[in-house]
C-alpha cells in the first residue's frame, strides 16, 4: 500500500482537487497559460480537461483501430476567447497522439507525470 500512498501524495501536489467531485486532476500540460488536466481514474471516451481563467473545454478523443478519428471540443464553464481556443486547438493537433498515452498512464495505470509547462506558441 506504499506505492498507492506515494501515488496518490503526488498527485494530489502536482493536480487540480475537483471539489464537487472530490477527484484529482493531475496537470499534464501548460501551454502558454492553458492548463491541461486528466481526472484519475476517469472514463471514456479519452478527453482532457482544459483550463483558462475561469473558462474550461473538455477536448474528447474518439478512437476506432487505434486512430484517433475525431476530436470534439464542449464547452464546460464559460468561453475561451477565440485566440485561446486557436491556441487549444493548434496544441491538441500537434499533442495528441502524446495525451491520448498521457490518460492511458495516469487512468489506468496511474502512474504520475510531472507537468510540462510550454511558453512558445507552436
Amino acid at each position: 500500500m506504499k506505492f498507492l500512498s506515494i501515488t496518490v501524495n503526488y498527485f494530489q501536489k502536482n493536480s487540480y482537487i475537483c471539489k464537487n467531485k472530490r477527484e484529482i486532476m493531475p496537470k499534464i500540460y501548460d501551454y502558454l497559460g492553458i492548463a491541461i488536466y486528466i481526472y484519475l481514474g476517469d472514463h471514456k471516451p479519452i478527453h482532457i480537461h482544459a483550463k483558462y481563467d475561469n473558462n474550461e473545454v473538455k477536448v474528447a478523443f474518439w478512437i476506432k483501430e487505434g486512430k484517433i478519428v475525431k476530436t470534439t471540443y464542449t464547452p464546460l464553464k464559460g468561453k475561451f476567447t477565440d485566440a485561446k481556443m486557436r491556441d487549444l486547438k493548434k496544441f491538441v493537433s500537434v499533442f495528441k497522439e502524446t495525451i491520448v498515452q498521457l490518460w492511458y498512464q495516469i487512468s489506468v495505470w496511474e502512474i504520475p507525470v510531472s507537468p510540462v509547462k510550454i511558453t512558445k506558441r507552436i
